[in-house]
């Protein structure tokens, strides 16, 4: 099999796993085009995708079951073309650009759960938490670039921003040209007599460890990401142009540490979650108590460190404790928990807060502790360790 051909369609893949942020730049601009519109519906643009997103993973978990991983691919990206395209064109009302982006999560959510499932089709074990790294990488590229263009786009009319979605045409030849075609073979691990059980097969201990564990990271990753902004207001540090600047330093954080994951993983596979907890923890402490705008820099730096660890390590260990036909099933269980943890966040950083005196400092405070009990429980238990000894064993 061709692995470079295949790298390069998954990181093609992988810059539009952000999607549907590329017209955030325009927000403000779309705002004032609805201005009669509540505020909540026209963010509903950004926010619907993550549901949508949610739904699809089910779907894609069940069809991978028949379908070669590289068609649902093709099929996700074009959603992301079509969807992301037809509000250039059609943009009267405000429920159109809403369905568009519901729709368009759907694309995102076919990629996000099929790509371990690629990635576990092309390359053996320790090959693949490196590509993973750097698809982590590129998704933080294809963000900032095409945000990036839609913004300049966005300088000829608000609508015109949406035109950004044409790269997802590129993205659709250079994958239908490059990436093999994988086909579902019958090696006791397709469809047949599977149906009743795959569930079964699927939610494992250690599957349900892992999507905890991912529920916990996004729900103490959020306590940072809602409130950075107001410990750098509360400290007398700036406004929203000091906290423009600390979210850019850490999206390179994360861009750098996505393409170092695979030379740490190969010194430390075993303890990549406990990295990942512990950057977390690091990276918050610094941002609630260094004194500076530099330290604040350094925090950010950190904690979107931590992220790339996280989604280069989790879907990872995925690909390893369950069966290759069952990784986009896993994945989908993984992305529930992940979107309960992000959902509960703010209920349960705040909840815990209020008994410290509500402040911005206190909530990223609590964060770094859950972070640093995740850390030590991870340590202590040896789980990635006794999970990927035991799937070897089969």
């Amino acid at each position: 099999m061709n692995r470079k051909a295949a790298i390069v369609g998954v990181l093609a893949i992988a810059t539009l796993n952000m999607a549907s942020l590329f017209i955030s730049p325009v927000m403000g601009l779309i705002v004032a085009a609805f201005s009669n519109e509540p505020l909540s519906n026209v963010q509903l643009i950004l926010s619907v995708a993550n549901l949508t997103g949610l739904i699809a993973a089910f779907v894609i978990g069940k069809l991978a079951m028949t379908v070669p991983n590289k068609t649902i691919a093709l099929g996700g990206i074009a959603f992301i073309l079509v969807f992301g395209l037809i509000p250039y064109f059609v943009h009267a009302n405000i429920w159109i650009l809403v369905a568009c982006s519901g729709m368009l999560g759907i694309g995102m959510g076919a990629l996000s759960n099929i790509l371990p499932a690629l990635m576990a089709d092309y390359f053996p074990e320790d090959q693949r938490q490196s590509v993973m790294g750097m698809q982590v990488a590129f998704a933080s590229i294809g963000l900032m670039v095409m945000g990036l263009i839609a913004g300049k786009l966005g300088t000829i009319s608000w609508n015109s921003a949406y035109l950004v979605y044409a790269y997802a045409a590129i993205v659709l030849i250079v994958v239908a040209a490059v990436m093999p075609k994988v086909e579902k073979t019958a090696n006791g691990e397709t469809q047949d007599g599977q149906n009743a059980g795959n569930w079964r097969q699927v939610i494992s201990p250690a599957v349900i460890t892992l999507s905890v564990c991912g529920m916990m990271f996004l729900l103490i990753n959020n306590a940072y990401n809602t409130n950075y902004a107001l410990v750098i207001d509360q400290k007398g540090l700036g406004g929203s142009d000091v906290s423009g600047m600390i979210s850019t330093i850490g999206q390179f954080g994360g861009l750098i540490a996505g393409l170092c994951v695979g030379a740490i993983a190969k010194k430390g596979r075993n303890y990549m979650l406990v990295l990942t907890f512990a950057a977390a923890a690091l990276g918050m402490l610094c941002c609630a108590y260094a004194p500076g705008i530099a330290a604040q820099a350094v925090g950010s730096f950190i904690v979107n460190a931590s992220m790339s660890f996280f989604y280069a390590s989790a879907p990872f260990m995925m690909t390893v404790i369950v069966k290759p036909i069952f990784i986009p099933l896993g994945m989908a269980v993984l992305t529930v928990f992940n979107s309960v943890g992000g959902f509960i966040s703010p209920y349960v950083i705040n909840g815990i807060n209020t008994l410290f005196g509500s402040t911005a400092v206190g909530a990223v405070t609590v964060g770094a502790v859950l972070s640093l009990v995740m850390m030590v429980a991870l340590l202590l238990s040896g789980f990635q360790k006794r999970s990927y000894a035991k799937a070897h064993q089969h």
